[in-house]
């Protein structure tokens, strides 16, 4: 299964392959962890399976609880996206 990661992890914007089982925090754990800019809070989930689009997650809950709801199985076609946080000021 292959997924797209747009994300702020040390293997930024990659593709990782899953088993039919895998779950957000083995997906997280594959590309290498996040760097010390992940911003989690603003973490988002995209299922194009069925049309579902943009899934709710607390990806924090997720990495602090591997056992929580929010640590989902993932499907082929997800896309998660995990900013990096921005502290300039305007």
């Amino acid at each position: 299964m292959s997924l797209i990661l747009n994300l702020e992890t040390s293997s930024k914007n990659c593709s990782v392959s899953l088993s039919s089982k895998g779950k957000l925090t083995d997906l997280i754990e594959r590309a290498g962890g996040f760097t010390e800019r992940a911003f989690l809070e603003a973490a988002t989930l995209y299922r194009a399976d069925k049309n579902k689009g943009d899934i709710t997650i607390s990806l924090k809950e997720a990495m602090d609880n591997p056992s929580s709801f929010d640590n989902i199985v993932l499907k082929k076609g997800d896309i998660i996206s995990i900013p990096s946080f921005d502290q300039t000021v305007t």
